[in-house]
């Protein structure tokens, strides 16, 4: 839809993705919870307040500098609220968030797994579509095409690492696929303005795999640890850690990323030597910079969108390393962590 419309067309796939949903009414059998607790509202506007300062912090933080006042005020209050927030579910007879599910180290350990594979995914589809078409030259629908075999392969992963768990236990599988998204990411953080798609695939293939080994089961071992009449709540503290993750991954990936591309930009005596309106520009993205390069001779031209390039390569080189050094340790205290079978909520 990029390729032949307008940016804001991407939405309208959302329209048959709701009517077929609403296809349920007539489907989906209705249940109750016999024990409806009251609307836990404090909780809910700490949560909102204090993850939005959060990921705020971070990404002003990789705008304007770790040092930033304006970051360091939104981390610390986020941080702050965030810790209010916890202790406000701990003491709540009604929390939104049932802090005795973390107890269960099949829900801990699991929450953790897939907190950590989409902070490092989210990331990763950050990165790479830009890299594509930013860096490689690639349209918007070449560099979809480029990404849709590891959408495929994750997906065809994830439904048999469901039955691999239930045959040999979930401790391996999901530690084991953690390990593999990283080791894929450290294979990404080699990349090179002109690396083949060929080689590129091989990393995207192998995180696919990775993660799609660790989903499934991570899924599975968060429902089966709590009691069936907290079912609703377990899957949406999964689907909200999982939108968490992607969040902070791109965020905070992007912060580093970005950090490292302002520091390449700005040791370009090219750039340096640009007007004001230009340099701030050329600063403030690698499409920004491919723009305003079509403004200035071919010479002048073609130093500004390599240099680009390689600031943008460099920085996403760097992030992708530390996020790999972040999903192995991760892996590691899973493996510690997670344990073999279930542990159902009566044991």
């Amino acid at each position: 839809m990029l390729e032949y419309f307008e940016w804001y067309s991407v939405f309208i796939i959302n329209i048959p993705l709701v009517i077929i949903a609403l296809q349920g009414h007539f489907f989906i059998r209705e249940s109750r919870d016999r024990d409806v607790p009251r609307l836990d509202t404090l909780g809910v506007i700490l949560s909102i307040t204090g993850l939005f300062l959060l990921v705020y912090g971070i990404i002003k933080a990789g705008e304007k500098g770790w040092t930033e006042e304006s970051a360091i005020i939104s981390l610390t209050t986020g941080a702050i609220i965030l810790a209010v927030f916890v202790w406000w579910e701990i003491r709540s007879d009604h929390p939104i968030l049932p802090m005795r599910f973390f107890r269960n180290m099949s829900f801990t350990g699991a929450d953790m797994a897939m907190v950590i594979g989409s902070f490092s995914t989210g990331a990763l589809l950050f990165f790479i579509s830009q890299y594509f078409q930013s860096v490689q030259g690639y349209s918007p629908l070449g560099a979809a095409l480029r990404i849709l075999p590891t959408a495929v392969l994750l997906m065809v992963t994830s439904l048999i690492a469901s039955q691999i768990s239930r045959a040999i236990g979930f401790k391996l599988p999901i530690s084991l696929g953690i390990f593999l998204g990283g080791l894929g990411l450290l294979y990404l953080s080699f990349l090179t303005v002109n690396t083949s798609y060929i080689v590129t695939v091989g990393g995207l293939a192998l995180i696919a795999i990775g993660f799609g080994l660790a989903w499934g089961p991570a899924t599975d071992s968060v429902m089966g640890s709590v009691p069936e009449s907290k079912a609703g709540v377990a899957s949406a503290v999964d689907n909200a850690l999982q939108v968490l993750g992607t969040a902070l991954g791109i965020a905070v990936l992007g912060a580093i990323m970005n950090t490292i591309y302002l520091d390449r930009i700005d040791n370009l005596n090219v750039v340096a030597s640009l007007p004001d309106w230009a340099h701030e520009s050329v600063r403030s993205s690698i499409q920004a910079a491919h723009i305003i390069a079509g403004q200035f001779p071919q010479d002048i031209s073609q130093q500004i969108v390599s240099g680009s390039r390689e600031a943008f390569v460099s920085g996403m080189r760097e992030a992708m390393f530390i996020g790999a050094i972040v999903i192995t340790v991760a892996s590691i205290v899973v493996l510690r962590i997670l344990p073999t079978r279930i542990r159902h909520p009566q044991e």
